[in-house]
């Protein structure tokens, strides 16, 4: 039995009924496809993001 995978939310329309579709991820309520790769591009992890929101603050 294999675990199970958590497919991200669309990043077009934010929607939560993605589906992976070999290496794509399709959102069936927008049409949108993208690739995982696409997906961590576009969300950097939230560590780096706390960050660099740091690193901004404290420049002001």
């Amino acid at each position: 039995m294999s675990p199970l995978v958590s497919v991200p939310n669309c990043p077009k329309c934010t929607s939560e009924y993605t589906y992976g579709d070999g290496s794509l991820l399709i959102c069936p309520e927008c049409g949108h496809e993208w690739t995982l790769d696409l997906h961590i591009k576009i969300k950097p992890p939230l560590s780096l993001l706390s960050h660099l929101s740091t690193k901004i603050i404290n420049k002001y």
